[in-house]
């Protein structure tokens, strides 16, 4: 390579660098996106104007994966590990690809399709399964007081035989109220089913009775069931890392499942409903 393609290659590997880190910026998902189909343009753009060679393709790209993997791994941050990943496999494909003469139309086609493919087919089901919390065994109900609107205590040993579906939430959590809707769709799906039951479960803030009256204001626009922790002290027993976090417990009052609410029909593993219907069995 001469001088001068070295330097092309050097300003367009700050590119693909600046346009991937940038990614992260806008979510996860948008860099899943983004990585890949930056990473074939970029090759491709290298092998049409630059070099020809392959090593000149790679040293474009490398910079990124190199430091993103670092700092990925370093972090444990397993949310990034598909983003890497699947960035490595498109570039390798679109390397090989032109390398081997395949028809320079279809790959970065290919490389989109794969890349949307992943995006809306595995990746809900991934993050799903990130947010599930694999020790269940410290989810009881027997120690922690639950209240209705009206402050009366609800005992939950009358809820044995049923499978129990809690929505953990507090007044703040934006999430968790932007999660209500689907709530509700599950609340509806099993609204006939006298084997399940529903209840969102607020956390208060503080012991007041404003406290309560705002999670009421919240809430009451919904068809789910809403009860209440007795008091702020009661949240240390219930063991929550954090909201929303929903809790799956079976007919025998045990805890099978905690984590997010996910479901639809991309949604292959830890689907609430999958899960409430198993637990019934």
């Amino acid at each position: 390579m001469t001088k001068k393609q070295i330097c092309y290659c050097i300003l367009v590997a700050v590119i693909h660098f600046s346009i991937c880190s940038l990614g992260g910026a806008l979510n996860w998902f948008n860099q899943l996106m983004i990585v890949p189909v930056t990473s074939a343009l970029t090759i491709a753009f290298v092998f049409k104007t630059i070099s020809q060679k392959w090593y000149a393709r790679t040293i474009v790209i490398f910079p990124f994966y190199l430091i993103y993997i670092i700092i990925s791994i370093s972090a444990k941050s397993e949310p990034t590990y598909p983003i890497w990943i699947l960035g490595i496999l498109i570039s390798i494909f679109s390397i090989l690809a032109f390398v081997l003469n395949f028809r320079d139309i279809l790959i970065l086609p290919i490389a989109i399709a794969v890349t949307i493919a992943v995006r809306f087919l595995f990746m809900p089901s991934y993050f799903a399964h990130l947010s599930t919390d694999k020790y269940l065994s410290k989810y009881k109900l027997d120690y922690i007081s639950f209240v209705d609107s009206n402050g009366n205590e609800i005992n939950m040993a009358k809820f044995k035989g049923k499978v129990l579906l809690l929505d953990i939430w507090a007044n703040t959590c934006l999430p968790c109220i932007e999660k209500f809707p689907d709530l509700e769709a599950i609340q509806d799906q099993y609204s006939l089913d006298t084997s399940i039951k529903i209840f969102a479960v607020n956390i208060p803030l503080d012991n007041t009775k404003e406290s309560q009256k705002t999670s009421i204001q919240l809430s009451n626009k919904f068809r789910f069931e809403n009860i209440y922790l007795k008091n702020k002290e009661e949240s240390k027993k219930i063991f929550i890392s954090k909201i929303p976090t929903i809790l799956i417990f079976d007919k025998s009052g045990q805890c099978v499942f905690a984590g997010s609410l996910n479901y639809g029909i991309n949604i292959f593993i830890d689907n609430t409903i999958k899960i409430l219907n198993n637990a019934k069995l």
